[in-house]
């Protein structure tokens, strides 16, 4: 409708919490804390394989390693799906590269982590439901999601079903001049987790100075 204005909501999903964060007029209008994380993903991997949380969080490491590698070379990985769950499954296997992980313990802890990535879609997609209703006349069309977790691919697939909204990863350091800083080996391209850093770096910046 030509009345409605079209917002965006930003969403940091961290290690133990998600944040959702609507404003109007350059004013926070509404913060909603979800209690679920990072963490939460690790921990539900452990259950299903039987291991400690320090271990799943090594192995999902691996796991967004093997996709990253993957989608270089144009293969796919295998996504959400359903497997038999067993009770004892072989962690890495051998290959070329060195160990990698089982086929098998791939697809358990693809299953756990869209199990989390479900419920976390679910509670996202209730606070924007929330927000059309209370702001009348407000419709919102876009996601921005950073923090540390916001690069978690099988839970963006599950927002973009469930979120009738176009879903963005944010870029904080874009347009920066990167040239001659060095990052951590591990850190990928859109920095995402540098978002609430370079917030607060700028805040109170006019741009004039």
């Amino acid at each position: 409708p030509g009345g409605q204005r079209a917002d965006s909501g930003f969403v940091d999903v961290g290690s133990r919490f998600t944040t959702v964060v609507f404003g109007r007029g350059g004013e926070i209008s509404f913060v909603k804390q979800i209690p679920i994380g990072g963490e939460k993903f690790n921990r539900e991997i452990a259950a299903r394989l039987g291991i400690s949380v320090n271990e799943a969080e090594m192995l999902r490491g691996k796991l967004g390693m093997e996709r990253s590698a993957s989608a270089e070379r144009g293969l796919v990985v295998p996504a959400l799906g359903a497997t038999e769950q067993g009770s004892s499954v072989p962690i890495l296997q051998g290959g070329q590269n060195g160990a990698g992980l089982d086929a098998s313990t791939r697809q358990v802890m693809v299953d756990a982590m869209g199990i989390v990535a479900e419920e976390l879609a679910r509670e996202i997609s209730l606070c924007f439901r929330y927000y059309t209703v209370t702001f009348r006349g407000k419709r919102v069309e876009r996601a921005i999601f950073a923090g540390g977790e916001a690069y978690e691919n099988i839970l963006l697939n599950v927002l973009r079903r469930q979120l009738t909204v176009e879903i963005e990863v944010a870029q904080p350091l874009k347009g920066f001049d990167m040239m001659n800083i060095n990052f951590d080996s591990d850190r990928r391209g859109l920095l995402c987790e540098w978002a609430v850093a370079v917030g607060l770096s700028l805040k109170g910046w006019d741009g004039d100075n």
